[in-house]
């Protein structure tokens, strides 16, 4: 039988610090960035396209690190920024969106985040929204990226509205024909969908609030009600480090603290190490965890629930060389997450 070694690496976490700058962070990627918005007491695009956003009434708000006029609000009474210029082109592609936001509402039904839309109903480029339409899962996120619901998908509804902030991430792969939901930095929905279903707009994006194109159904779309921070578009699918690396951004001056507390509730061993792998769990207290291993495009190849600090995995043979992660996630969070890369 075949073995196969790991190599165990600590993902870093990158500090941001105590005051935001005008000037790109260094943990956004930057190969096929669109457009990056801080939103440091001013709309403007710091990716050097010059995709800058207009602002129709919305205010500057403290960001989740507390920064004074580093976020945006958004009060649900049609206040909105638009980006003029088409982010993506018509022909599909893959694309990221990436953002933080904090809810201040449990919306009745879906409320538009970021939409970029046609004149006909449900003709989207990309859709996401907050709450299910219909209230079926009014706590949920759903990305539409076409012409109809069935091409929708959603995070699983979480019972309450958190008041906290939380990072958002929507990847649509091309290639793998897939559509992704990121919930701080963790893997929470999946599903297939087609490249033809992609629409072929070439209208302005809307954050908070969606205008109708001239000619447009006259169905109206629900405002956002709360704050949005760190908003990033890219023309690819942003890899799970990538994503990781978003949402780890941290509010203190040093990395150390962050890094540790993460990284080190897992601890993988032996490393090197052959198919059979032991992984410790500092974090446990006695209630349920999972164990979930995914590849550098989000595709899952592992994931099982425990109830013990210390287990040990067999991993599957079919898992070919490449680099993945694993997951500990307990109450649908991100608790820890280990890099690893598996040689032939």
């Amino acid at each position: 039988m075949r073995k196969k070694t790991l190599t165990i690496l600590a993902l870093s976490v990158i500090s941001i610090g105590s005051l935001k700058a005008q000037q790109l962070p260094g943990y956004v990627p930057t190969t096929q960035l669109k457009a990056w918005y801080s939103f440091t007491n001013n709309y403007n695009d710091l990716s050097g396209n010059s995709n800058h956003a207009t602002n129709y009434g919305t205010v500057f708000a403290p960001d989740r690190c507390q920064n004074a006029n580093a976020a945006v609000y958004f009060d649900g009474n049609y206040k909105k920024l638009v980006i003029q210029n088409s982010l993506l082109p018509v022909t599909p592609t893959s694309f990221t969106i990436a953002f933080w936001i904090k809810r201040t509402s449990a919306p009745g039904t879906g409320q538009d985040i970021i939409a970029e839309r046609g004149t006909a109903n449900y003709d989207h480029k990309y859709r996401i929204t907050l709450g299910d339409p219909g209230s079926s899962a009014p706590h949920a996120y759903t990305h539409c990226i076409s012409h109809h619901h069935n091409t929708e998908f959603k995070y699983p509804a979480i019972g309450t509205v958190t008041s906290e902030w939380e990072h958002v991430t929507v990847v649509y792969d091309k290639d793998l024909s897939k559509n992704f939901i990121y919930i701080n930095g963790n893997l929470l929905a999946s599903n297939n969908l087609p490249a033809n279903t992609y629409a072929p707009t070439q209208n302005p994006t809307w954050i908070g609030g969606i205008d109708l194109p001239t000619g447009g159904n006259p169905n109206i779309d629900v405002p956002y009600k709360g704050y949005i921070d760190d908003l990033g578009f890219w023309s690819r699918a942003l890899n799970v480090k990538e994503i990781i690396d978003l949402a780890n951004a941290d509010c203190s001056n040093t990395t150390s603290i962050r890094n540790n507390t993460f990284n080190n509730k897992l601890n993988v061993y032996p490393n090197p190490a052959n198919r059979n792998i032991t992984i410790e769990n500092s974090a446990f207290t006695g209630g349920a965890f999972d164990i979930r291993i995914i590849n550098n495009t989000g595709q899952e190849v592992y994931n099982n629930n425990f109830k013990s600090g210390k287990i040990n995995i067999d991993l599957p043979e079919t898992i070919p060389a490449g680099v993945y992660y694993i997951y500990l996630i307990a109450d649908q969070q991100l608790q820890s997450v280990k890099e690893i890369s598996i040689r032939p």
